[in-house]
């Protein structure tokens, strides 16, 4: 897969994938490298983070400019912004409380009991025990 490229589709029919014709021919080219979420979008770029969280990978993430349809200011704007709404931040993970020994059937947060005490009512009414074991178990 090619994180940062864009595939014109028409241009690759005429030129094969394997484009040979210099980057500053863009209109003519199979394939542009573009600015990060330019060329792959927020579901490819989150499945690469969840994937390099999964592994242990807690490294540095480099942007490389190379996009010729934006200036390096714009193209490095954008995908700061891009990479800080897709990437997963926090250095430790949230304890999963649904998957320990003795799960708790609710998880209540907030300080008013009149709320929790409505929330477990609601929760009551629409979950099943079914519903229970597959949700919390």
């Amino acid at each position: 897969m090619q994180k940062d490229t864009e595939i014109d589709t028409y241009n690759c029919s005429i030129n094969g994938v394997l484009d040979t014709k210099r980057f500053n021919r863009i209109k003519e080219r199979s394939w542009v490298f573009r600015t990060v979420g330019y060329g792959h979008g927020e579901e490819t770029w989150r499945k690469i983070f969840g994937e390099l969280r999964r592994v242990g990978y807690a490294g540095v993430i480099s942007i490389e400019h190379e996009d010729g349809l934006m200036t390096v200011k714009e193209g490095l704007e954008k995908a700061i912004d891009f990479l800080k709404a897709n990437m997963i931040f926090e250095e430790e993970k949230t304890e999963m409380y649904w998957a320990c020994e003795d799960p708790p059937t609710y998880v209540c947060v907030g300080e008013d009991d009149e709320k929790k005490m409505l929330l477990i009512a609601v929760l009551d009414s629409i979950m099943t025990p079914v519903h229970e074991s597959f949700i919390f178990h």
